[in-house]
């Protein structure tokens, strides 16, 4: 029996402790999340929206111009499947509302989530088609997010996080972390085999203690 479905990545460390005081009925997701247009004549390149609509273009990463049409054939599927599946004609609608249109692609931090038992079938019924046409990760967690249900009832931890991918202390976590924070990311294992003594000691006397909240 449980209450719902919490998934992260395996380069994440998360905090129970802090797990305990979300609702377990919502759900829950970093916060961050942004609109883009896709049909720029340059692949490479798209427009980046905020939520006012207000775009700039911008460079973005390599899968773009490969994978981005996956995307979109997830959306045409969820078109299709609205005309028999109430679940996903409310999905669309939701999602519409926030793309404007299926051809616009909803992205962001897809790291860490967490579903409610509640929406079990509607989160299968829609992951379902974003599997089928391979959907890029980033793109294919918030779109079955927004789908489940209105982003106002969500559960956004983003401002108790911390994400160190683009610092050059990157591969120093112990600069950034904070116990008081529900997650940080990246935090690669790996580098227990690859780095230095500081890796061993953040890991084994810091990590490890704080996971099981002492």
């Amino acid at each position: 029996n449980t209450s719902g479905i919490l998934v992260f990545a395996d380069d994440i460390i998360i905090s129970p402790k802090i797990i305990a005081s979300y609702s377990k009925d919502k759900v829950w997701f970093v916060g961050e999340r942004r609109v883009e247009h896709s049909n720029v004549s340059d692949p490479k390149h798209v427009l980046k929206c905020d939520w006012s609509w207000n775009c700039n273009k911008t460079d973005h990463w390599w899968w773009w111009g490969t994978l981005a049409n996956n995307v979109k054939l997830a959306y045409q599927g969820l078109v299709k499947h609205a005309k028999t599946n109430k679940a996903i004609d409310k999905c669309m609608e939701r999602l519409l509302g926030y793309t404007r249109s299926v051809s616009n692609i909803l992205y962001g931090f897809s790291d860490v989530y967490y579903v409610p038992k509640r929406f079990y079938k509607s989160y299968a019924q829609v992951a379902s088609i974003f599997l089928a046409t391979e959907s890029f990760v980033e793109t294919a967690v918030l779109g079955i997010l927004f789908c489940l249900d209105d982003v106002k009832n969500h559960v956004s931890f983003g401002n108790n996080s911390i994400l160190i991918w683009y610092v050059k202390t990157r591969n120093q976590p112990w600069v950034h972390f904070k116990p008081s924070t529900f997650f940080q990311h990246p935090v690669k294992w790996s580098r227990l085999k690859r780095f230095s003594k500081e890796h061993v000691n953040f890991y084994c006397d810091i990590v490890v203690p704080w996971v099981h909240g002492r």
